[in-house]
């Protein structure tokens, strides 16, 4: 059986009476398509209380900032609600999916339901779950539940790398980048719709450069996971174009090649804080991974870490105090994939840890 979701449609924003009376009238006449609307305004409802969850955490910081009034958070508000449609738009953070197989009839069992809310560390979660005596389908509901609520640091970094996108957009920002049309529609750009896609496709390419540093490849495909959400959160220019930067290496000055410029999400003092950075843009993945080897080799702070590389966890570890990411769990995070079920499946090798 085919349980494949109907493609996103081009949803309206929740609050528009005129097209929720449309969407009324039109579910007479199709309901799977009237469903998948519903289910990606309901979503949006979601995606709106996130971000407006996102702005009450920084309100204590506005009130003695003169560039900040009723006005300004007024058109924050409108912003707010011009993202959630534009994410919607795209993949969502799968809570659409789920309802459309919930109440569309399709099967919610445990493959599809993990599918949906694929995210880094999802399966070493899960498993602690059912051995705590949850049932999987209620522990990937749980998981549902909690990616819904925000209560995970994953999760809120996930949503802020397609709120990135989405932004640029949504209020049509200058991304700067010194590509060319025809430089543009020569790059790579491959998309995964799942984990073990992923793996699959970039296993083989991790081979040469963990050779180079020294590493197991796997912990180069766990690293490339959790920066990239499982392939499905690669940085793109204004014009949707892949930058291929699987470690989301920034553009600093000593870098001639091409630049993108995207809001990000960093960690100062333990707690997360949107900001615009530029970062690396690659013609091919094979390029990205070529260059984090010479990232890692070239730079004296990542010294410690190559003489770990032996050692995934400790060079892990290793990157994390060097600076690699401000992220305080980066290296926790990374090692969960690196010993969680999706690569051990596709590799055939046994969990660590």
């Amino acid at each position: 059986m085919d349980s494949k979701i109907p493609g996103r449609t081009d949803a309206a924003l929740y609050s528009d009476f005129t097209a929720l009376s449309k969407l009324k009238s039109e579910a007479g006449k199709d309901k799977n398509a009237a469903l998948q609307q519903v289910a990606e305004q309901f979503e949006q409802v979601f995606m709106n209380m996130m971000l407006k969850t996102m702005r009450e955490a920084n309100q204590s910081f506005a009130e003695d900032n003169p560039f900040n009034s009723s006005e300004v958070e007024m058109y924050q508000g409108m912003l707010d609600q011009q993202l959630t449609m534009e994410l919607s738009r795209g993949n969502g953070f799968g809570l659409a999916d789920i309802i459309v197989r919930q109440l569309g009839g399709s099967d919610l069992n445990p493959e599809t339901l993990r599918q949906a809310l694929q995210m880094p560390g999802d399966d070493q979660q899960l498993d602690e779950a059912v051995r705590q005596g949850d049932s999987i389908n209620e522990a990937l509901l749980n998981l549902a539940a909690r990616r819904v609520a925000g209560s995970s640091l994953d999760a809120v970094t996930q949503i802020s790398q397609k709120l990135s996108a989405a932004e640029a957009t949504a209020v049509d920002a200058e991304t700067e980048t010194s590509t060319t049309a025809a430089a543009s529609t020569a790059k790579e750009s491959v998309t995964f719709d799942s984990p073990e896609q992923f793996v699959q496709r970039l296993l083989p390419l991790a081979e040469n450069a963990a050779k180079a540093l020294g590493v197991d490849p796997r912990v180069l495909v766990a690293q490339a996971a959790l920066e990239t959400g499982w392939g499905r959160s690669v940085i793109r220019d204004a014009a949707g174009q892949s930058t291929n930067n699987l470690f989301n290496i920034k553009a600093n000055g000593g870098w001639s090649g091409d630049r993108v410029a995207v809001q990000t999400l960093e960690y100062r003092n333990g707690l997360p804080q949107p900001e615009r950075a530029e970062f690396r843009a690659y013609d091919s993945l094979e390029q990205s991974l070529d260059d984090y080897v010479q990232f890692i080799q070239n730079n004296p702070r990542y010294e410690n870490a190559l003489k770990q590389s032996g050692n995934p966890v400790a060079y892990l570890q290793e990157l994390q105090r060097a600076g690699y990411a401000t992220d305080p769990e980066y290296a926790d995070k990374i090692e969960r994939i690196f010993s969680g079920n999706t690569l051990a499946a596709i590799t055939g090798q046994p969990q660590e840890g």
